[in-house]
C-alpha cells in the first residue's frame, strides 16, 4: 500500500472513532439527563408545601435540562470542531504527499537527461517507483520511458569488449539505460494503462524482452533482429515492418499481432544466421501477410487462422506446426536455389493443415511427410516433387494437372482427394 492510501485509511479511521464516541457520548447523556436533572431539580425546589412544591420542581427540573441541553450542545460543538479538524489535517497531509509525489516525479524524469550512465539508470528505476507509489502518475511514467527507449536507442553504442564487462562475443547490445528502461516498460502493471505503449522504430537489437508484457503496444519498424523474447507477450501489438531476424520467440504470444511486412523474420542464407526462432510460439489469428520468413523456426508453432498470403517460407521449418485455417495463398514453400545449394527446404512434415488456403503455393521439393492437409485447398498449387508420405489428403482440392498421390483418387466434379478404398466405380488413380 503507498503512503497516500495509507494516510487516507488513517485518516477515516480517526474520523470512524470520533464519531462512535461523539454517538456513545450523546447517548450516555440522554438516558442520564433525566436522573441528573431530577437530583438538581430536588435540590433546587426546597422545602415547600406539596402543591407550591411540585411547581417549583417541574420549574427546576426544565432549568436543569436546560443546563444539560447547554453543556451537550458545547460537547457537540467540540467533537465537530475535532472532526473538523481532523480534515483539515488529513487534507493537508494529502497536499504534501501530492507535492511530495510531484517533485519525485519531476526529479525522476530530470534524471534521464544526465550525461552520467548510473544517473539516467537510477531516473530509470525512480520512475518505476514513483508509477507504483502514485497510479495517476502511471501513464506519463511509460511515455516518458518509451520515448527515452526511442530516443536512446539510436545514440552511440560503446565499444563491446573493452567498454561492455562482460559483453564480449555477446554481439551488439543495447545500452544498459535502454535495457533497464524497456525492462521496467516490460514488466509494468498494464492494467493502468490509458494509451498504447509507443515504441515504434526503436532499436532493440540483442535486447532481453525475456516473458516482457508487450501486449497491444506499437513496435512498427522496430528492430528486434537477435533480441531474446522468448515467452513475451505480443498479443495485438503491431509489429509492422518490425525486423525479427535471428530472434528468439520461443513460446511467445503474438495472437492477433500485426506483421505485415517484408523482410521481417528472414535470416541470411547460411546456417551462422538463421531466421527468427518461433517454436511453439503462439501466432494465432496473427497477420504475417508479405512476411520475409526465410529460414525461421516455426516448430510446434500455432499458426492456426494466420494470414500468411505472400509470405517467404522458403527454407522454413514448420514441423508440427498447427496451420488450421491458416491463409498461405500465394505462399512460397519452394527452396529454390537453396535446395540445389544442398540446404533443406521448407519443413511441413506432421504440420496440421486442416482446411488451410494453399491454392497459387510453390510446395515443389517441401517435406509434407504426416502432414495433415484434410481438406486443404491445394487448387493450382505447384506440387512437384513434394514429400506426401503417410499425408493425410482426405478431401483435399487437388490440382488437375498434378500427378495424383498412390493411394488416392481424384472426384471429377469437385476434386476433392478420397482413399482408394472409397472409389465407387474401381477406376485407377487420376
Amino acid at each position: 500500500m503507498n503512503s497516500s492510501a495509507g494516510s487516507a485509511l488513517i485518516a477515516a479511521a480517526a474520523a470512524f472513532v470520533a464519531v462512535l464516541v461523539l454517538a456513545a457520548v450523546a447517548a450516555a447523556g440522554f438516558r442520564i439527563s433525566r436522573s441528573i436533572s431530577r437530583r438538581l431539580a430536588g435540590r433546587d425546589s426546597g422545602h415547600v408545601t406539596a402543591g407550591l412544591r411540585a411547581s417549583r420542581l417541574r420549574m427546576a427540573r426544565d432549568a436543569a435540562q436546560g443546563r444539560l441541553l447547554t453543556f451537550g450542545a458545547g460537547l457537540f460543538a467540540a467533537a465537530a470542531d475535532t472532526a473538523r479538524n481532523l480534515t483539515l489535517s488529513r487534507r493537508a497531509s494529502s497536499a504534501s504527499e501530492q507535492a511530495e509525489l510531484e517533485n519525485r516525479y519531476v526529479e525522476a524524469a530530470g534524471h534521464l537527461e544526465s550525461g552520467r550512465l548510473d544517473v539516467r539508470i537510477g531516473g530509470i528505476y525512480a520512475l518505476e517507483r514513483v508509477a507504483h507509489d502514485w497510479p495517476p502518475a502511471h501513464p506519463a511514467v511509460i511515455e516518458v520511458l518509451a520515448a527515452f527507449v526511442r530516443r536512446q536507442s539510436h545514440a552511440q553504442r560503446p565499444s563491446l569488449a573493452e567498454d561492455w564487462p562482460g559483453a564480449q562475443g555477446r554481439g551488439r547490445m543495447p545500452h544498459p539505460d535502454v535495457q533497464a528502461a524497456i525492462t521496467v516498460i516490460g514488466r509494468r502493471g498494464a492494467s493502468q494503462d490509458r494509451g498504447l505503449v509507443n515504441l515504434d522504430r526503436a532499436d532493440l537489437f540483442g535486447a532481453n524482452l525475456t516473458r516482457a508484457n508487450l501486449a497491444y503496444a506499437s513496435l512498427a519498424y522496430a528492430s528486434l533482429a537477435h533480441a531474446n523474447l522468448s515467452g513475451a507477450d505480443f498479443t495485438g501489438a503491431d509489429l509492422t515492418g518490425a525486423i525479427l531476424s535471428s530472434a528468439d520467440l520461443t513460446r511467445a504470444n503474438l495472437t492477433r499481432a500485426d506483421l505485415t511486412a517484408e523482410g521481417l523474420f528472414g535470416g541470411q542464407a547460411d546456417e551462422e544466421s538463421p531466421g527468427a526462432n518461433l517454436t511453439y510460439a503462439n501466432l494465432a489469428g496473427a497477420i504475417i501477410r508479405g512476411a520475409d520468413l526465410t529460414h525461421a523456426i516455426l516448430d510446434g508453432a500455432d499458426l492456426s487462422g494466420a494470414d500468411l498470403a505472400g509470405a517467404d517460407l522458403t527454407s522454413a521449418n514448420l514441423s508440427r506446426a498447427n496451420l488450421t485455417d491458416a491463409n498461405l495463398t500465394d505462399e512460397d514453400l519452394t527452396a529454390g536455389g537453396l535446395f540445389r545449394a544442398g540446404l533443406p527446404s521448407a519443413n511441413l512434415a506432421h504440420a496440421n493443415l486442416f482446411r488451410a488456403k494453399l491454392t497459387h503455393v510453390k510446395l515443389s521439393h517441401v517435406n509434407l511427410s504426416g502432414a495433415g492437409l484434410f481438406d486443404a485447398d491445394l487448387t493450382r498449387a505447384s506440387l512437384t516433387d513434394a514429400q506426401l508420405a503417410d499425408a493425410d489428403l482426405l478431401g483435399a482440392r487437388w490440382p488437375p494437372d498434378a500427378d495424383v498421390p498412390p493411394g488416392w483418387w481424384r472426384e471429377a466434379d469437385l476434386g476433392r482427394l478420397q482413399r482408394d478404398d472409397t472409389d465407387p466405380g474401381g477406376a485407377a488413380p487420376k
